[in-house]
């Protein structure tokens, strides 16, 4: 009865609370050691709580340059002072600010499903969400990178609600998705201009407001400095270690075109994931094993009915979705393509998780979707005991993998990871440590007459 499922309902959630909590665990463990990209932004932060300027002497900065061209943004920058203020400056505070805002990705990406689709729908997004690899890996570690996903994520969802600011509120949240991290220029402004069953004068409004807030990002564009890893590491580029350097305009979109689909290699999703030991474990893959079956079977249904349209068939998969599955199964393929594109665009260490970062909500919502169907499927042919079936295998298998991951993850991945979180000699890089085991203050710390 209606009753009974509410309650279980509600343990769903509970249980589902409880899979994300386990983020906050054994931050000190694994992984290993203080990244130098952590290590230099904790410096940075520290300095500014410290004399209003960060670690190179500006004041208030909405970039603060790190190590090899990378720049640490105002979103995680001001983010981790506040939530280290509460906190405080040690490695698990810094690090939880990250599974906090990944925490915060899932929430609002459940609360997105439901509004779109149903209650039941958000469960199994929220599922996949919660034992990804992809996700787990990238909530443990002190950087920008995961504030990607959340903020585009709480666009979405904030463009839902349809009040009368609301879209104001997500040009906002999109406009500090493009702040925290470059790839995230590319992906949030197509992602605006494609978005479907949105009315086109609120998309408008939303991409006007979103060029007025990011102009800061486009002035701060014509510093050569500040492109300058940017234009090393695209496929263009000059560079000598750029494998594309002399390509024609036609092989440089075939390289585009072969790079994204590289992230959807088997051996990607579901082996060993990236090749960076910062980016995976290398026993696992990004995705769980029952995401990877739902999506290899939403493929196949993608392409049955792609088939059945060519041979002007009727396409039965598509009419039994609701109109809502149809058009978040569109933002699901749209996001997904928009938040690899980043990555294909560059020529080093592709497949590349984090540079995709923006791309695994997408998976999760089309993966999600793929599920309910299926238990629709079983509910309407009468077989209601294969459905409960069906759902308790994907419940079973999912806790089984995350399980088996996180054992890897705090057990041999902890040890054979440890160079892979080191930081290096550099003032910069030292400062963070001098500030919190040795108590010296942020101008101890920093390096005479340097500024990057």
């Amino acid at each position: 009865n209606m009753v009974s499922q509410l309650r279980n309902f509600k343990i769903v959630w509970v249980f589902l609370i409880l899979l994300n909590l386990v983020r906050f665990y054994g931050f000190s463990v694994s992984p290993p050691g203080f990244y130098v990209d952590e290590a230099v932004a904790a410096a940075h932060i520290l300095c500014l709580k410290q004399t209003g300027h960060d670690y190179w002497g500006l004041s208030y900065p909405l970039f603060s340059a790190g190590p090899g061209g990378a720049y640490f943004t105002a979103p995680y920058l001001y983010g981790q002072y506040v939530w280290t203020s509460l906190w405080g400056s040690s490695t698990e505070a810094f690090r939880s600010f990250s599974a906090f805002i990944t925490c915060l990705c899932v929430l609002f990406l459940a609360l997105y499903v439901k509004k779109k689709a149903s209650a039941r729908t958000a469960i199994w997004v929220t599922l996949f969400a919660s034992v990804s690899p992809w996700v787990f890996q990238f909530s443990r570690i002190a950087w920008d990178p995961p504030m990607v996903p959340f903020f585009v994520v709480l666009g979405l969802y904030l463009l839902e609600l349809k009040n009368k600011y609301s879209w104001i509120f997500a040009s906002i949240a999109f406009a500090a998705g493009a702040y925290a991290y470059p790839p995230a220029r590319v992906q949030v402004p197509l992602l605006l201009i494609l978005i479907p069953g949105m009315n086109w004068k609120t998309t408008g409004k939303v991409i006007l407001a979103f060029i007025v807030l990011v102009i800061p990002v486009l002035a701060k564009s014509f510093e050569p400095e500040f492109t300058a890893r940017t234009r090393i590491l695209a496929l263009t580029s000059d560079y000598s270690g750029n494998p594309y350097k002399d390509a024609s305009l036609f092989e440089l979109g075939l390289a585009a075109i072969k790079q994204t689909f590289m992230h959807f290699d088997f051996n990607y999703l579901v082996g060993t994931g990236d090749h960076n030991l910062r980016h995976s474990t290398q026993r696992f893959g990004m995705m769980s094993w029952v995401q990877f079956g739902a999506f290899i079977w939403g493929l196949g249904c993608a392409a049955w009915a792609l088939f059945n349209l060519a041979l002007k068939r009727p396409i039965g998969f598509w009419k039994k979705l609701t109109t809502s599955e149809q058009v978040l199964l569109w933002i699901a393929t749209f996001g997904t393509f928009l938040g690899i594109a980043p990555a294909a665009l560059t020529w080093e260490g592709v497949p590349h998780a984090i540079r995709s970062i923006g791309a695994w909500p997408f998976l999760c919502i089309f993966c999600g979707v793929v599920i309910e169907r299926c238990v629709v499927w079983f509910e309407k042919s009468n077989a209601v005991p294969f459905a409960r079936g069906f759902q308790g295998m994907v419940w079973a298998l999912s806790l089984i993998f995350f399980t088996s991951y996180l054992n890897v993850f705090f057990g041999e991945y902890a040890e054979n990871s440890y160079a892979w979180f080191q930081t290096d000699p550099e003032p910069i890089a030292q400062a963070y440590g001098k500030m919190v085991e040795k108590g010296m203050s942020c101008a101890e710390t920093r390096q005479v007459g340097v500024r990057p």
